[in-house]
């Protein structure tokens, strides 16, 4: 999974809901997703927007980026079967 911004998070970051895609970065659609960051990282290849906890405890949107489908497909999967939210690990 790759990721912009989450370095000046000092704490774990908790997804909680995935809320769009996962999209493929030829499709059309990821236009309005891409005008938040510019463009995909380097060898993503399909990105989901998901519901987060950042380390405020506030919740807000952000974009997931994957190179492949299936670990996008698996965080879906995970986040619908279970009342646990995916954590990532900050990176201290």
């Amino acid at each position: 999974m790759h990721q912009k911004g989450f370095k000046e998070y000092q704490k774990d970051i908790n997804v909680w809901q995935i809320l769009e895609g996962p999209l493929h970065v030829d499709d059309p659609s990821i236009l309005a997703i891409l005008s938040d960051d510019g463009h995909p990282p380097e060898g993503a290849n399909y990105v989901v927007v998901a519901s987060i906890e950042n380390d405020m405890g506030e919740m807000e949107d952000a974009n997931m980026w994957f190179e492949d489908k299936v670990d996008a497909d698996e965080w879906i999967s995970h986040l619908q079967s279970k009342i646990d939210p995916i954590v990532i690990e900050s990176e201290d």
